[in-house]
Protein backbone atom coordinates (compact mmCIF):
# COMPACT_ATOMS: atom_id res chain seq x y z
CA UNK A 1 0.00 0.00 0.00
CA UNK A 2 1.36 3.38 -0.98
CA UNK A 3 1.75 5.84 1.85
CA UNK A 4 0.23 9.34 1.65
CA UNK A 5 2.31 11.31 4.14
CA UNK A 6 4.74 10.99 7.06
CA UNK A 7 4.28 11.77 10.74
CA UNK A 8 7.70 12.89 12.05
CA UNK A 9 8.15 12.59 15.83
CA UNK A 10 10.71 15.18 17.03
CA UNK A 11 13.03 15.26 20.00
CA UNK A 12 13.41 18.30 22.25
CA UNK A 13 16.03 19.74 19.86
CA UNK A 14 13.63 19.62 16.91
CA UNK A 15 15.43 16.73 15.20
CA UNK A 16 13.49 13.80 13.76
CA UNK A 17 13.42 10.88 16.21
CA UNK A 18 11.10 8.51 14.29
CA UNK A 19 8.89 8.61 11.19
CA UNK A 20 5.49 6.92 10.92
CA UNK A 21 3.92 6.46 7.44
CA UNK A 22 0.30 7.47 6.80
CA UNK A 23 -1.64 5.01 4.62
CA UNK A 24 -5.19 6.37 4.97
CA UNK A 25 -7.17 9.41 6.15
CA UNK A 26 -8.41 10.29 8.68
CA UNK A 27 -5.50 9.42 10.97
CA UNK A 28 -5.98 8.88 14.71
CA UNK A 29 -3.23 9.59 17.23
CA UNK A 30 -3.24 8.64 20.89
CA UNK A 31 -1.86 6.36 23.58
CA UNK A 32 -4.33 3.51 22.96
CA UNK A 33 -3.55 0.55 20.69
CA UNK A 34 -6.57 1.24 18.44
CA UNK A 35 -4.83 4.34 16.99
CA UNK A 36 -2.95 4.55 13.70
CA UNK A 37 -0.01 6.27 15.47
CA UNK A 38 0.65 5.29 19.08
CA UNK A 39 2.54 7.76 21.30
CA UNK A 40 3.95 6.56 24.63
CA UNK A 41 3.30 9.82 26.43
CA UNK A 42 1.43 9.78 29.78
CA UNK A 43 0.08 13.28 29.05
CA UNK A 44 -1.71 12.08 25.89
CA UNK A 45 -5.21 10.60 26.05
CA UNK A 46 -5.93 7.05 24.76
CA UNK A 47 -7.76 8.62 21.83
CA UNK A 48 -6.49 12.17 21.49
CA UNK A 49 -6.29 13.60 17.97
CA UNK A 50 -7.76 13.12 14.51
CA UNK A 51 -5.94 14.40 11.40
CA UNK A 52 -7.28 14.69 7.85
CA UNK A 53 -6.42 16.77 4.80
CA UNK A 54 -7.91 20.28 4.65
CA UNK A 55 -9.86 21.44 1.62
CA UNK A 56 -7.51 24.33 0.77
CA UNK A 57 -4.28 22.47 1.53
CA UNK A 58 -2.59 21.58 4.76
CA UNK A 59 -4.16 19.44 7.44
CA UNK A 60 -7.16 19.72 9.74
CA UNK A 61 -6.56 18.77 13.39
CA UNK A 62 -9.46 17.93 15.73
CA UNK A 63 -9.18 17.09 19.43
CA UNK A 64 -11.28 14.03 20.31
CA UNK A 65 -13.69 14.23 23.22
CA UNK A 66 -12.45 16.10 26.27
CA UNK A 67 -8.74 15.42 25.66
CA UNK A 68 -6.30 18.26 26.46
CA UNK A 69 -5.86 20.89 23.78
CA UNK A 70 -2.76 21.21 21.61
CA UNK A 71 -0.37 24.06 20.79
CA UNK A 72 1.34 25.02 17.56
CA UNK A 73 4.98 26.17 17.21
CA UNK A 74 5.43 26.63 20.98
CA UNK A 75 2.76 29.35 21.12
CA UNK A 76 0.63 29.63 24.24
CA UNK A 77 -2.72 29.56 22.42
CA UNK A 78 -4.60 26.29 22.96
CA UNK A 79 -6.54 24.75 20.09
CA UNK A 80 -9.33 22.21 20.00
CA UNK A 81 -9.55 22.42 16.23
CA UNK A 82 -7.11 24.09 13.83
CA UNK A 83 -5.33 23.83 10.47
CA UNK A 84 -1.58 23.37 10.05
CA UNK A 85 0.93 23.24 7.21
CA UNK A 86 3.93 20.97 6.62
CA UNK A 87 6.18 23.54 8.36
CA UNK A 88 4.20 23.75 11.61
CA UNK A 89 5.27 21.80 14.70
CA UNK A 90 2.40 20.35 16.75
CA UNK A 91 2.80 19.93 20.52
CA UNK A 92 0.57 17.27 22.02
CA UNK A 93 1.19 16.52 25.70
CA UNK A 94 5.00 16.32 25.97
CA UNK A 95 5.39 15.14 22.37
CA UNK A 96 6.19 17.25 19.31
CA UNK A 97 5.59 16.17 15.73
CA UNK A 98 4.87 17.49 12.24
CA UNK A 99 3.14 16.21 9.12
CA UNK A 100 5.04 16.02 5.86
CA UNK A 101 3.40 15.03 2.55
CA UNK A 102 5.22 12.67 0.19
CA UNK A 103 5.77 15.51 -2.31
CA UNK A 104 7.46 17.77 0.27
CA UNK A 105 10.50 19.41 -1.33
CA UNK A 106 13.74 19.00 0.64
CA UNK A 107 16.88 21.08 0.20
CA UNK A 108 19.65 19.93 -2.13
CA UNK A 109 22.63 18.04 -0.82
CA UNK A 110 25.60 19.90 0.64
CA UNK A 111 29.06 19.43 -0.86
CA UNK A 112 31.62 17.67 1.32
CA UNK A 113 34.21 20.34 2.24
CA UNK A 114 37.80 19.66 1.27
CA UNK A 115 40.21 19.32 4.18
CA UNK A 116 37.40 19.73 6.68
CA UNK A 117 39.78 18.74 9.50
CA UNK A 118 42.20 21.60 8.76
CA UNK A 119 40.11 24.52 10.01
CA UNK A 120 39.44 23.29 13.60
CA UNK A 121 43.00 21.93 13.85
CA UNK A 122 44.41 25.30 12.78
CA UNK A 123 42.28 27.11 15.36
CA UNK A 124 43.45 24.74 18.11
CA UNK A 125 47.06 25.24 17.03
CA UNK A 126 46.65 29.02 17.23
CA UNK A 127 45.04 28.74 20.67
CA UNK A 128 47.83 26.57 22.07
CA UNK A 129 50.42 28.89 20.50
CA UNK A 130 48.77 31.87 22.20
CA UNK A 131 48.94 30.20 25.63
CA UNK A 132 52.58 29.22 25.10
CA UNK A 133 53.38 32.78 23.97
CA UNK A 134 51.86 34.19 27.15
CA UNK A 135 53.73 31.61 29.23
CA UNK A 136 57.09 32.38 27.59
CA UNK A 137 56.58 36.16 27.78
CA UNK A 138 55.87 36.14 31.53
CA UNK A 139 58.81 33.87 32.32
CA UNK A 140 61.12 35.89 30.08
CA UNK A 141 60.27 39.11 31.90
CA UNK A 142 60.24 37.64 35.42
CA UNK A 143 63.58 35.82 35.46
CA UNK A 144 67.20 36.83 34.89
CA UNK A 145 69.17 35.67 31.86
CA UNK A 146 70.88 32.91 33.85
CA UNK A 147 67.56 31.65 35.30
CA UNK A 148 65.52 31.67 32.11
CA UNK A 149 66.48 28.32 30.50
CA UNK A 150 66.16 26.39 33.76
CA UNK A 151 62.95 28.07 34.96
CA UNK A 152 61.27 27.76 31.56
CA UNK A 153 61.70 23.99 31.69
CA UNK A 154 60.75 23.66 35.38
CA UNK A 155 57.61 25.79 35.04
CA UNK A 156 56.63 23.94 31.87
CA UNK A 157 56.87 20.61 33.68
CA UNK A 158 54.77 22.03 36.53
CA UNK A 159 52.10 23.12 34.05
CA UNK A 160 51.90 19.82 32.14
CA UNK A 161 48.73 18.50 33.85
CA UNK A 162 46.67 21.67 33.20
CA UNK A 163 43.82 19.90 34.98
CA UNK A 164 41.57 22.93 35.08
CA UNK A 165 41.72 23.35 31.29
CA UNK A 166 41.13 19.66 30.67
CA UNK A 167 38.18 19.69 33.08
CA UNK A 168 36.65 22.74 31.37
CA UNK A 169 36.95 21.24 27.88
CA UNK A 170 35.79 17.82 29.10
CA UNK A 171 32.67 19.30 30.71
CA UNK A 172 31.54 21.03 27.51
CA UNK A 173 32.45 18.00 25.37
CA UNK A 174 30.36 15.72 27.61
CA UNK A 175 27.45 18.17 27.50
CA UNK A 176 27.68 18.30 23.70
CA UNK A 177 27.67 14.52 23.53
CA UNK A 178 24.49 14.33 25.62
CA UNK A 179 22.63 17.25 24.04
CA UNK A 180 23.58 17.16 20.33
CA UNK A 181 25.05 13.68 19.95
CA UNK A 182 28.67 14.71 19.20
CA UNK A 183 31.36 15.82 21.68
CA UNK A 184 33.04 18.42 19.40
CA UNK A 185 36.24 18.08 21.45
CA UNK A 186 38.47 19.91 18.96
CA UNK A 187 36.05 22.83 18.64
CA UNK A 188 35.59 23.19 22.40
CA UNK A 189 39.36 23.01 22.90
CA UNK A 190 39.83 25.70 20.25
CA UNK A 191 37.31 28.01 21.93
CA UNK A 192 38.93 27.48 25.35
CA UNK A 193 42.55 27.91 24.25
CA UNK A 194 41.93 30.98 22.09
CA UNK A 195 39.66 32.60 24.66
CA UNK A 196 41.61 31.98 27.84
CA UNK A 197 44.93 32.50 26.06
CA UNK A 198 43.71 35.97 25.09
CA UNK A 199 42.59 36.67 28.67
CA UNK A 200 45.95 35.60 30.13
CA UNK A 201 47.91 37.66 27.59
CA UNK A 202 45.76 40.78 28.06
CA UNK A 203 45.97 40.44 31.85
CA UNK A 204 49.77 40.21 31.78
CA UNK A 205 50.16 43.16 29.41
CA UNK A 206 47.75 45.21 31.51
CA UNK A 207 49.71 44.30 34.65
CA UNK A 208 52.96 45.61 33.20
CA UNK A 209 51.28 48.79 31.94
CA UNK A 210 49.65 49.41 35.32
CA UNK A 211 53.00 48.83 37.05
CA UNK A 212 54.81 51.33 34.84
CA UNK A 213 52.09 53.95 34.33
CA UNK A 214 49.10 55.41 36.14
CA UNK A 215 46.65 53.86 33.70
CA UNK A 216 43.24 54.27 35.34
CA UNK A 217 41.42 54.39 32.00
CA UNK A 218 43.19 51.23 30.85
CA UNK A 219 42.19 49.55 34.12
CA UNK A 220 38.52 50.43 33.64
CA UNK A 221 38.45 49.29 30.01
CA UNK A 222 40.30 46.06 30.79
CA UNK A 223 38.49 44.95 33.94
CA UNK A 224 34.99 46.25 33.22
CA UNK A 225 34.72 45.86 29.45
CA UNK A 226 37.34 43.76 27.67
CA UNK A 227 37.81 40.81 30.04
CA UNK A 228 34.06 40.36 30.79
CA UNK A 229 33.33 40.53 27.05
CA UNK A 230 35.90 37.82 26.22
CA UNK A 231 34.71 35.62 29.09
CA UNK A 232 31.08 35.99 28.03
CA UNK A 233 31.96 35.23 24.40
CA UNK A 234 33.75 32.03 25.46
CA UNK A 235 30.71 30.83 27.40
CA UNK A 236 28.38 31.89 24.55
CA UNK A 237 30.34 29.88 21.98
CA UNK A 238 30.45 26.81 24.24
CA UNK A 239 26.68 26.92 24.86
CA UNK A 240 25.86 27.39 21.16
CA UNK A 241 28.08 24.43 20.27
CA UNK A 242 26.71 22.20 23.03
CA UNK A 243 22.98 22.88 22.54
CA UNK A 244 20.29 23.81 20.04
CA UNK A 245 19.14 26.86 21.97
CA UNK A 246 18.30 30.08 20.16
CA UNK A 247 21.55 32.02 19.73
CA UNK A 248 19.93 35.39 20.29
CA UNK A 249 18.44 34.26 23.60
CA UNK A 250 21.75 32.69 24.66
CA UNK A 251 23.60 35.91 23.81
CA UNK A 252 21.17 38.05 25.80
CA UNK A 253 21.32 35.67 28.78
CA UNK A 254 25.14 35.56 28.83
CA UNK A 255 25.35 39.36 28.45
CA UNK A 256 22.93 39.84 31.35
CA UNK A 257 24.92 37.46 33.57
CA UNK A 258 28.24 39.17 32.77
CA UNK A 259 26.80 42.66 33.40
CA UNK A 260 25.34 41.45 36.70
CA UNK A 261 28.70 39.92 37.68
CA UNK A 262 30.58 43.14 36.87
CA UNK A 263 28.04 45.19 38.82
CA UNK A 264 28.27 42.94 41.89
CA UNK A 265 32.09 43.05 41.76
CA UNK A 266 32.15 46.85 41.55
CA UNK A 267 29.59 47.17 44.34
CA UNK A 268 31.62 44.85 46.55
CA UNK A 269 34.86 46.78 45.85
CA UNK A 270 33.19 50.11 46.60
CA UNK A 271 31.92 48.83 49.95
CA UNK A 272 35.31 47.46 50.92
CA UNK A 273 37.44 50.00 52.83
CA UNK A 274 41.20 50.45 52.74
CA UNK A 275 41.47 48.67 56.09
CA UNK A 276 39.73 45.67 54.54
CA UNK A 277 42.28 45.63 51.71
CA UNK A 278 45.13 45.82 54.22
CA UNK A 279 43.61 42.97 56.22
CA UNK A 280 43.31 40.88 53.03
CA UNK A 281 46.98 41.43 52.18
CA UNK A 282 47.98 40.70 55.77
CA UNK A 283 45.94 37.48 55.87
CA UNK A 284 47.26 36.23 52.54
CA UNK A 285 50.86 36.96 53.60
CA UNK A 286 50.76 35.41 57.06
CA UNK A 287 48.33 32.61 56.32
CA UNK A 288 44.74 31.65 56.90
CA UNK A 289 42.60 33.49 59.51
CA UNK A 290 43.12 30.58 61.93
CA UNK A 291 46.90 31.03 61.67
CA UNK A 292 46.55 34.77 62.22
CA UNK A 293 44.58 34.22 65.42
CA UNK A 294 46.89 31.54 66.82
CA UNK A 295 50.01 33.59 66.04
CA UNK A 296 48.70 36.47 68.16
CA UNK A 297 49.92 39.03 65.63
CA UNK A 298 48.03 42.18 64.72
CA UNK A 299 48.13 44.00 61.38
CA UNK A 300 49.91 46.97 63.00
CA UNK A 301 52.55 44.68 64.53
CA UNK A 302 52.95 42.89 61.22
CA UNK A 303 53.53 46.15 59.29
CA UNK A 304 56.01 47.38 61.93
CA UNK A 305 57.98 44.11 61.79
CA UNK A 306 57.98 44.30 58.00
CA UNK A 307 59.48 47.78 58.05
CA UNK A 308 62.11 46.65 60.55
CA UNK A 309 62.98 43.65 58.38
CA UNK A 310 63.29 45.91 55.33
CA UNK A 311 65.64 48.25 57.20
CA UNK A 312 67.84 45.30 58.25
CA UNK A 313 67.86 43.97 54.69
CA UNK A 314 68.79 47.37 53.23
CA UNK A 315 71.64 47.72 55.73
CA UNK A 316 72.90 44.24 54.90
CA UNK A 317 72.88 45.01 51.18
CA UNK A 318 74.73 48.26 51.80
CA UNK A 319 77.38 46.47 53.91
CA UNK A 320 77.89 43.92 51.19
CA UNK A 321 78.34 46.68 48.62
CA UNK A 322 80.93 48.40 50.86
CA UNK A 323 82.88 45.16 51.18
CA UNK A 324 82.94 44.76 47.43
CA UNK A 325 84.16 48.32 47.01
CA UNK A 326 81.28 49.39 44.80
CA UNK A 327 79.97 51.86 47.39
CA UNK A 328 81.85 53.95 49.93
CA UNK A 329 80.33 54.24 53.35
CA UNK A 330 79.83 57.83 54.45
CA UNK A 331 81.38 58.75 57.83
CA UNK A 332 78.87 59.08 60.64
CA UNK A 333 78.64 62.62 61.96
CA UNK A 334 78.57 63.16 65.70
CA UNK A 335 76.09 65.97 66.13
CA UNK A 336 77.14 66.39 69.79
CA UNK A 337 80.51 67.79 68.65
CA UNK A 338 80.15 71.30 67.21
CA UNK A 339 82.69 72.68 64.80
CA UNK A 340 84.59 75.75 65.87
CA UNK A 341 84.01 78.86 63.74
Amino acid sequence: MKHLAWIEILNHHGDVKTRQPVYAWPLNIGRGYHNDVILDDPYIAPGHLEIQPAELGGYQLNILGDAPALTINQQRDLHQSTQVSAEDIIHLGKTSFRIRPIDYVVTSEMPIPKRAWLRPALGLFLGISLILLEYALVRWLNYTFEQKPKMLIIDMLDMLPWWSGFTWIGFWAALSRVEVGHPHIIKHATIATLGFGSIYLITDIYGYIAFALDAELVSVLTNLVLLPFITGFIVYRHICLASRLNRRKVGLLVAAVMIFNVGITELKDNWRSEDDFAQMIYSRTVGSPAMVLTAGETPAKFIADTKELKAITDESVKDEAVKNGSVKREPIKDESVQEKP
